[in-house]
């Protein structure tokens, strides 16, 4: 760090090293573009420099944003890149330590009825593609833009989807629908991304052309949602398994899903 100087411009200069030096570190993981500077962009938020940020200064970072879901996904990026900077050997605190992660907020999913996605089916092939990917797979939009041809493998019961970097940062693995292995099989077996875009591209894209199809005011995510009501259903709403499929950390964020058409409390009550 400089020693010439205004010292609080020299404190700035060594947060904006820090945060670079982070940033090249993501990179040197292979983390995507995005990923990268979505993750530095948060850090630059915070009002002071990162050797001196309390825990009050990530609470006020949090209390910004609009919705719950935005606050639980600000401070999990926030303990991961704290946790790796301390690892790295870039600060020796972590204000995020003890912090309450804000509870998921109730609400309900919004699956999409058999006619729209028979409608979607319709669509150009890219984005049909990228519809099955959501529809039988759950994948997010951010995973969507991930994905490699590599990532369908052979496993010992079958074949099998690597879900790379997820929500959390940690790669899944979860059975391939057989419309995901027909869709992957298709396609050219060839080094990094299928669809190198930015994930606001594919939402965007893929809500144009279900337009253009008769499906109007849906959002690519809805697709996750129908993939996860769904396999809650066909688990025989096992909340535990569904949660796995969803790649999930919590099974309270799964938990907006158990409501869904559950008529077993009807069952046991009759049976009473």
């Amino acid at each position: 760090m400089s020693t010439t100087g205004n010292g609080i411009r020299n404190t700035q200069h060594a947060t904006c090293d820090t945060i670079a030096t982070y940033g090249q570190w993501l990179a040197a993981q292979g983390f995507d573009e995005e990923t990268i500077n979505n993750k530095v962009r948060l850090l630059a938020r915070l009002p002071q420099p990162l050797a001196e940020v309390t825990q009050d200064d990530v609470l006020e970072l949090l209390s910004n944003a609009r919705k719950n879901s935005t606050r639980r996904v600000y401070l999990n990026n926030l303990r991961l890149a704290f946790r790796d900077m301390r690892l790295m050997g870039l600060l020796d605190t972590d204000p995020t330590v003890g912090l309450r992660t804000p509870p998921p907020q109730p609400g309900r999913p919004q699956p999409l009825p058999p006619h729209e996605i028979a409608m979607l089916m319709t669509m150009r092939e890219r984005e049909r593609g990228w519809t099955i990917l959501g529809l039988r797979a759950g994948l997010r939009a951010i995973e969507v833009v991930r994905l490699e041809r590599s990532h369908l493998q052979r496993g010992l019961h079958g074949w099998q989807l690597r879900v790379p970097r997820g929500k959390n940062d940690k790669d899944a693995t979860i059975p391939a629908h057989p419309d995901v292995v027909a869709l992957m099989t298709a396609l050219p077996d060839t080094d990094g991304p299928i669809w190198d875009f930015h994930s606001r591209y594919i939402s965007r894209k893929w809500k144009e052309h279900a337009e253009k199809v008769g499906v109007h005011g849906r959002r690519f995510h809805q697709l996750r949602h129908t993939f996860a009501t769904n396999a809650y259903k066909a688990s025989g709403q096992d909340l535990l398994l569904t949660r796995d499929l969803l790649r999930h950390s919590s099974v309270q964020s799964t938990q907006i899903y158990a409501g869904i058409e559950d008529d077993r409390p009807y069952a046991v009550v009759a049976g009473l």
